[in-house]
C-alpha cells in the first residue's frame, strides 16, 4: 500500500510530519522546579535539614585540659550571618631584637672560625644596619649556612686570592731562576702565564659576584663598584701591576709583556717575541674583566707606531733573484731554533704573516697540538721558508695530515714550497687528505674573505674549500683540504697515524674425551680473555676460574666470541687481528675469544734516548709503592682504560699475572709526575694454560687452552722534522725491563683483576737504527 505522505509529487517536495508532540502534550512533561527568574534567597533558620545536623550540637562540651577545664563554645547559625573581625586572626610574632643580636653572634663566631677578614665583616653588616628586622634574620641565617658549606661569596674571593697570590709568587721563583730559556722552558712559562690568566679571571669574576650580593642586600647603602680590600689594598688595582716585574726578567727575552695587562692578550707588533695563544672560550670572560678593571681605573698600553719600514735581508734577497731556478730541500729543525726563527720572521711579508700566522707563534702554537714536526725550506744554504706539520687534535679514524703553518720570504718562493710540501707528504707520509688553514678578514661587503693571491697558491695545487672555524685567538680560518687521487704506495710499517698502544689478544679452548689430571700451573696474560672463551660452552670447573666465571656479567668489554666448527674459522678469526696460532687439532670441540685495542696518551711526543726509541708522555702519571716495587699508573686517552708499568727483571717469575695481581694489591700511593719516558716496544708469542688440561667443561674435558697475543708500543716518528728533546731533571725513565699491565674501571671493580699483563724484557724494546 502508497504512504501518501511520502508520495513524489512534481514540482513539490514531500512532506514529512512534525516529530514534535502537541503542546498540551509537552506540556504535562515540564519541571515545575525549573523556571526563569531570580532564585529566591537562602535562610539557613528555614532549612530543615540543616536543623537536623545542629540539634546535636547545642550541647556545651567541656574539654579536660593538664590545669583546668575549657570550654569550648561550638559556631551557631546565627554566626554563619556575622563578619569574622581581623582582630581575631593569628599574626606571626614579631622578631625582637634580641633575637638578632644572637643571630649576630653566631654569625662573627662563624666568622671568626672561617677567617673572615675584618673589611668584609663591616659591608657585610653595613648592608643589612637598615633593612626590617624580619629580612635582616633571613638574609644571617642565609648567610651562616653558607660560611658553613664554604659557599660564601666572600669565601669563593679570598680562595680564589689565594691561589692567584701562590700563583704569581712560583712564577716569579721560576723566572728567576732561568739561565739558558730552551724550549721545555719556554712551553712550561707559556703553561705557566696561562695558568695565572685563568686564575685572574676567576678573581674577578668571584669579586663581582660578591659585589652583587652585598648590592642586592642594600642597593642604597652599598654602591655596584664596593672595593674588595685584601691586605690594606683594593685587589682589582693591585692585579693592574702586579705581573709588571717578569719583564725585568729572563722571561721576558722571549716572551712579551706590556704594561697593565693581567691577563696576558696585549702584545707589540713585529718585536719577534712569543705571543700568548687566546682560548676562543675565554675571550668574552677576559673581554668583561677587562671592562670590571677599566672601571677600577685601569689604563691599557697603547703602542707607539715604528715609521720605519722593515727589509728584506740582502743575503736572502739577493738567494731569491739568483738562484730562485734551483730546487728546494727540506730540512730537519735540530736544538734551540728560536733566534733562527726570529732572524727568519724579519724577511716574511706582512702580508704572508698576516694570512698564514706569524712564525714564532706558529712554533710554539705546534707543540701544543699532536704530532708536531718542523721543517726548514732551503735553496742551498739559505733559509727561505718554514713549514710546521701536525695531525688533528681531534682523532678521526681518516688519515689527515694538517699544514699547521707555512711561509716563505716572498709570495714566489711561497708559490714553490707550497708545490714542493705537498708532493712530499704524498711521497712520505700514508694519508688520504691535506689540510691547510688561511685566516680571513671580513670584507666591505661583511663577508669572511682570505687574501687572494694565498689562496690562488692553494686554489692551482688542488685544495678546496672545506669548513670555516676559528683558530684559538678567535681568528676567523678557512679550513682547505686537498684529498689524494690515488691509492698510497706501501711504506714503513710504523706510520704516526697508527695508536701509540696495540693490543690484539685471542684465547683458543679446546674440549674432547681426554681425561688427565691437572698439570703445574702456567703462565698467562688475561683471565678475562680465557674467562671469554669458556663462554660458549657454558663456564669451566675449577678453583680459581671457576668463581671468576660467574662475576662476569655478560660479554667483556673490547672481548667478543664464537664457538667454531673448524680451525680454519679459528685461524681466520686470529689473522684479521694480526695473531697466527699453531699446533691446533682439527677434530675437536673450539672455542675462540678475540680482542684488538688502539689507544694513545691525551698528550705525547716521539723521542730518541739512548739510541732506543721512546715515548714521552706529558700527563698526570702517579707513583706508587709495593713494599720494594714501584708502580706507575697513566691514564690513556679513553678514561676507563689505564695502563701501568712496575719496573724491574720479572723474567724468572713463573706466573706473571698472579705476581702483578698481588703487587697491585698492596700499592699506596707516594708521589705524582709530570713526565714519564716509556721505551718502545714489542712483545709477540703463546701460553699454554696447562692448569687447565684436564677439568671439565660442558660434560666435557679440556685438552688445550692457548693464548695468542701481540702488545705493541710506539709513538712513530716523523720522516723528518720530530721535535727533538731532553730528559728534564723531574721526569720519570724507564731504561729497563718492565712488567707492562692494563686496567679497565669496570672489570677492576668487579673482578679486582687487571685486564692484561705481560712481561718487557730490553731484548722486546725497539733501537732507532
Amino acid at each position: 500500500m502508497l504512504d501518501y505522505n511520502m508520495l513524489r509529487i512534481p514540482g513539490s517536495r514531500p512532506f514529512r510530519p512534525s516529530p514534535k508532540k502537541e503542546l498540551h502534550i509537552r506540556e504535562q512533561s515540564w519541571d515545575n522546579r525549573f523556571h526563569l527568574g531570580q532564585i529566591p534567597e537562602y535562610n539557613a533558620f528555614k532549612d530543615k535539614y540543616l536543623q537536623h545536623i545542629t540539634s546535636a550540637a547545642r550541647k556545651k562540651k567541656i574539654i579536660i585540659g593538664g590545669i583546668r577545664p575549657h570550654k569550648k563554645k561550638d559556631i551557631s547559625i546565627s554566626n554563619l550571618a556575622q563578619c569574622i573581625s581581623s582582630k581575631s586572626m593569628k599574626r606571626r610574632p614579631v622578631i625582637k631584637n634580641q633575637i638578632i643580636k644572637k643571630l649576630k653572634d653566631s654569625l662573627i663566631s662563624i666568622w671568626d672560625q672561617k677567617k673572615i677578614p675584618e673589611p668584609q665583616r663591616i659591608l657585610f653588616l653595613e648592608a643589612i644596619d637598615k633593612i626590617p628586622a624580619k629580612k635582616q634574620s633571613t638574609i644571617i641565617v642565609r648567610e651562616i649556612e653558607s660560611l658553613k658549606a664554604d659557599k660564601n661569596s666572600s669565601q669563593m674571593a679570598i680562595r680564589a686570592i689565594k691561589a692567584r697570590e701562590h700563583s704569581l709568587n712560583e712564577l716569579k721563583d721560576f723566572a728567576n731562576t732561568i739561565i739558558n730559556p730552551s724550549n721545555v722552558i719556554k712551553h712550561s712559562s707559556v703553561e705557566s702565564l696561562l695558568n695565572l690568566r685563568m686564575l685572574s679571571i676567576h678573581v674577578v669574576e668571584c669579586i663581582q659576584t660578591w659585589r652583587k650580593n652585598l648590592h642586592d642586600i642594600s642597593p642604597e647603602s652599598i654602591p655596584e663598584n664596593i672595593k674588595f680590600i685584601w691586605e690594606n689594598e683594593n685587589y682589582l688595582l693591585k692585579m693592574q701591576n702586579d705581573t709588571k716585574f717578569l719583564v725585568n726578567t729572563p722571561m721576558g727575552i722571549f716572551i712579551d709583556f706590556v704594561p697593565n695587562d693581567p691577563f696576558f692578550i696585549h702584545f707589540r707588533t713585529d718585536n719577534g717575541k712569543i705571543e700568548l695563544p687566546i682560548q676562543s672560550y675565554l675571550v668574552k670572560k677576559i673581554k668583561d674583566s677587562e671592562i670590571v678593571l677599566v672601571n677600577e681605573g685601569m689604563k691599557f698600553y697603547e703602542e707607539k707606531e715604528n715609521p720605519t719600514p722593515k727589509v728584506m735581508s740582502q743575503s736572502r734577497s739577493k738567494v731569491i733573484i739568483d738562484v730562485y731556478s734551483k730546487d728546494i730541500v727540506f730540512e730537519e729543525i735540530k736544538g734551540n731554533a728560536d733566534h733562527e726563527i726570529i732572524d727568519y720572521a724579519a724577511d716574511v711579508p706582512i702580508l704572508i704573516q698576516d694570512s698564514m700566522g706569524k712564525p714564532i707563534n706558529a712554533y710554539a702554537n705546534a707543540q701544543t697540538m699532536r704530532y708536531p714536526a718542523f721543517l726548514w725550506a732551503k735553496i742551498d744554504r739559505f733559509i727561505v721558508g718554514l713549514i710546521t706539520l701536525n695531525l688533528e687534535n681531534q682523532k678521526s679514524m681518516h688519515n689527515r695530515l694538517q699544514i699547521s703553518h707555512i711561509s716563505a720570504v716572498n709570495i714566489e718562493v711561497f708559490d714553490k714550497i707550497a708545490e714542493e710540501i705537498v708532493k712530499y707528504i704524498w711521497k712520505e707520509y700514508p694519508c688520504v687528505e691535506i689540510r691547510v688553514g688561511i685566516i680571513s678578514k671580513i670584507n666591505e661587503q661583511g663577508k669572511y674573505e682570505s687574501e687572494k693571491s694565498i689562496k690562488h697558491v692553494f686554489d692551482k695545487l688542488g685544495f678546496r674549500w672545506k669548513q670555516m672555524i676559528y683558530a684559538i685567538n678567535e681568528t676567523p680560518v678557512q679550513l682547505l683540504g686537498l684529498r689524494r687521487t690515488e691509492n698510497a704506495e706501501d711504506m714503513k710499517v710504523e706510520s704516526i697515524f697508527d695508536d701509540c698502544i696495540q693490543i690484539s689478544y685471542g684465547c683458543v679452548v679446546q674440549i674432547g674425551q681426554k681425561n688427565e689430571t691437572p698439570t703445574v700451573p702456567g703462565n698467562y696474560c688475561s683471565v678475562v680473555g680465557i674467562l671469554c672463551a669458556f663462554k660458549p660452552f657454558g663456564g669451566i670447573k675449577h678453583e680459581y676460574f671457576g668463581p671468576l666465571y660467574g662475576k662476569i656479567k655478560g660479554v667483556p668489554p673490547a672481548f667478543r666470541f664464537r664457538k667454531d666448527l673448524s680451525v680454519e674459522l679459528v685461524t681466520k678469526d686470529l689473522k684479521s687481528i694480526d695473531l697466527f696460532p699453531s699446533d691446533l687439532s682439527g677434530r675437536l670441540e673450539t672455542s675462540i675469544s678475540c680482542s684488538a685495542l688502539g689507544l694513545s696518551w691525551g698528550k705525547f711526543f716521539p723521542v730518541i734516548h739512548k739510541g732506543m726509541k721512546y715515548t714521552r708522555v706529558l700527563s698526570e702519571i702517579e707513583v706508587l709503592k709495593s713494599e720494594e716495587k714501584t708502580v706507575y699508573i697513566v691514564a690513556t686517552e679513553d678514561p676507563i682504560y689505564s695502563v701501568f708499568f712496575i719496573p724491574g727483571d720479572y723474567k724468572n717469575i713463573k706466573n706473571i699475572f698472579s705476581f702483578t695481581k698481588e703487587v697491585l694489591g698492596k700499592i699506596e700511593k707516594v708521589s705524582v709526575s709530570q713526565e714519564l719516558w716509556i721505551p718502545s716496544f714489542e712483545v709477540k708469542g703463546e701460553n699454554l694454560i696447562t692448569e687447565l688440561e684436564g677439568n671439565f667443561c660442558s660434560g666435557k674435558c679440556i685438552e688445550t687452552c692457548k693464548e695468542i697475543f701481540r702488545f705493541k708500543l710506539l709513538a712513530a716518528l716523523h720522516p723528518k722534522g720530530s721535535l727533538v728533546s731532553w730528559p728534564s731533571e723531574k721526569c720519570l725513565i724507564i731504561e729497563n725491563g718492565f712488567v707492562f699491565g692494563m686496567i679497565h674501571g669496570k672489570l677492576d671493580e668487579e673482578l679486582e683483576i687487571p685486564l692484561y699483563v705481560v712481561n718487557v724484557s730490553s731484548e722486546n724494546f725497539i733501537s732507532n737504527s
